[in-house]
């Protein structure tokens, strides 16, 4: 990962650390997240983009996800989907989440391995929506 986002790591987990709840699932994760990927996302809605329905591969990303929204509104959609996620519960839910610009998304729960979650067109509130996804990458050795 460019070294470029090594202070805004840390500020994440500052910020994590001040005002998360003591023992929150996102609060100990923060402690030990080390990134080692970053995905960054640019959507213009003028364009067409979205984000698809998926399910995140835990294997690979290990266990803790954290989004930083740059700028740009915009609502996550998740939707319990058995037959494609890896947990397969009874049932089926569905649920929104609000994504504003300088908001951190700390997935340190099992959410985006068992609910399928994206961002529809319709979800886009925004002209443009920036963000960067970090993710700690489960194979040993990889630093990219």
């Amino acid at each position: 990962m460019p070294s470029i986002f090594a202070p805004i790591v840390e500020r994440m987990r500052a910020v994590v650390a001040s005002t998360a709840p003591s023992g929150q699932m996102a609060k100990l994760s923060m402690m030990e997240f080390r990134p080692n990927e970053a995905n960054a996302i640019d959507y213009r809605r003028d364009e067409g983009h979205y984000l698809k329905a998926h399910c995140d591969d835990r294997q690979l990303s290990g266990g803790t996800l954290v989004n930083l929204c740059l700028c740009g509104d915009a609502i996550m959609t998740y939707t319990e989907d058995v037959a494609s996620c890896k947990r397969k519960r009874g049932g089926v839910g569905r649920g929104d989440t609000d994504r504003t610009p300088e908001v951190i998304q700390v997935d340190a729960e099992p959410a985006s391995e068992d609910f399928q979650h994206g961002i529809p067109p319709a979800g886009l509130l925004s002209s443009r929506r920036v963000s960067i996804t970090f993710r700690q990458n489960a194979f040993l050795g990889h630093n990219v």
